[in-house]
């Protein structure tokens, strides 16, 4: 059976805590060499894409900033795609992430890990 995609996790499966996972690196080299086409993906919501591109650099993986998936972007995506206005219980380290979005004629909840912002 070909292989025709791969969806490769980020957080827990290439690197833990701003480390590599020992062989991660390797496995996606090779996979890039081998040009099957991938995306990866992470459903961290402590981290802003920036952020996270930074922390992969550092162990030694540049992606360029179109190629992981995140639930931020997800959310972005749902708002614009249904005109809709967010209200944020998310972390606020990712609050900024949401700041592009346009005024919609809806509102919405976007839940995330709001950390101490779920506290009363």
């Amino acid at each position: 059976m070909a292989i025709n995609g791969v969806l490769l996790d980020l957080a827990g499966v290439a690197y833990k805590e701003s480390r590599d996972i020992p062989g991660s690196l390797a496995a996606i080299g090779h996979l890039r060499l081998s040009k099957i086409p991938g995306r990866f993906m992470t459903n961290t919501t402590r981290l802003s894409k920036n952020e996270m591109l930074r922390t992969l650099k550092e162990i030694g993986l540049s992606i360029e900033s179109d190629e992981p998936f995140m639930p931020i972007d997800a959310a972005r995506n749902w708002l614009v795609a249904n005109s809709a206005t967010p209200h944020l219980l998310v972390h606020p380290a990712i609050a900024d992430e949401f700041s592009g979005p346009p005024k919609g004629t809806r509102k919405a909840v976007v839940v995330g890990d709001a950390g101490t912002g779920f506290d009363c």
